[in-house]
């Protein structure tokens, strides 16, 4: 039985609620390892990130869902791709940088900062922390912005 929105009680969405599926013109969320893969030549600073979807998304909670995703991801792997390194390659790597991932993060933190004095309601920041991104094509991991925030 499908629960249908009415004025007396509307849906309620939470971790189970599929948001994602088929998006836009009948296309499928990219995966974050696909946008990855586009921006990896860039520097943090100057990452487009209007530009991280391969085609345009109307909803603007499941754009930013993307879009915080990904850069949090990015983060991430900034922050655990020198743990293979001998100690010197460490530190060069996390004294150069330093700057990379404070850009990624101030960025992350003025797009979360500028969607919420946008934002209409509680429903479009918990479709952004709950909407489900692949990881990969085989969209066998997801990743949920929620998960990634407890890391900055």
């Amino acid at each position: 039985m499908m629960n249908h929105p009415t004025a007396e009680a509307p849906v309620q969405i939470d971790e189970h609620t599929p948001l994602l599926g088929a998006v836009g013109h009948g296309h499928a969320i990219p995966t974050i390892s696909s946008a990855l893969m586009r921006i990896a030549a860039v520097p943090p600073s100057q990452i487009p990130v209007d530009d991280l979807l391969p085609f345009p998304i109307p909803d603007p909670s499941t754009k930013m869902a993307f879009t915080l995703t990904v850069l949090l991801q990015l983060r991430r792997t900034k922050l655990q791709s020198s743990d293979s390194l001998d100690a010197y390659d460490r530190w060069f790597r996390k004294t150069h940088d330093t700057d990379g991932v404070e850009a990624l993060e101030n960025r992350i933190i003025f797009l979360w900062a500028q969607f919420l004095e946008q934002c209409p309601g509680i429903r479009e920041i918990e479709a952004v922390l709950w909407t489900r991104i692949p990881l990969e094509e085989s969209m066998l991991r997801v990743v949920r912005g929620l998960s990634l925030s407890c890391c900055l």
